[in-house]
């Protein structure tokens, strides 16, 4: 079994490619980076399936489980978990395309269509907070 110290070292040599005994002025500072990018990756992955196992029917796991998340200018992160039963798939594929029709035919890029999703994502998450109407 590994020390404490050694897992440390074993992962710090995973996240920067190269031991800590070899690192340079800046290898720190990227593994602070990549250690905290890998965190939050962990999380997102853990929210999800967590969520995951709460999709039952009938006591089986069911359907789709997806996080949506935006990023503020401030570095606050918006995030949900939409669950999606398999009953529901046709009204998703539905709205689905009604949002695509309506983009294609408003938003001239991909990057306003883009921009379009992640505003209309921000303001339904913050409605959320503010107390707006909440679908569970």
């Amino acid at each position: 079994a590994l020390s404490d110290r050694e897992w440390i070292e074993s992962v710090a040599s995973l996240l920067v490619s190269k031991p800590p005994q070899t690192w340079n002025d800046n290898d720190p500072s990227e593994y602070g980076i990549q250690l905290s990018r890998l965190a939050g990756q962990f999380k997102r992955v853990e929210q999800v399936l967590l969520e995951r196992g709460r999709l039952t029917v009938n006591g089986r796991s069911e359907g789709r489980t997806i996080r949506l998340g935006v990023t503020l200018d401030s570095g606050e992160d918006l995030g949900e978990i939409a669950k999606i039963l398999s009953s529901e798939s046709s009204t998703l594929e539905a709205a689905l395309k009604a949002l695509e029709s309506a983009l294609e035919s408003t938003a001239t890029t991909k990057r306003i269509r883009v921009a379009a999703v992640a505003e209309l994502t921000r303001r339904m998450l913050l409605d959320d907070r503010s107390g707006g109407e909440r679908d569970k």
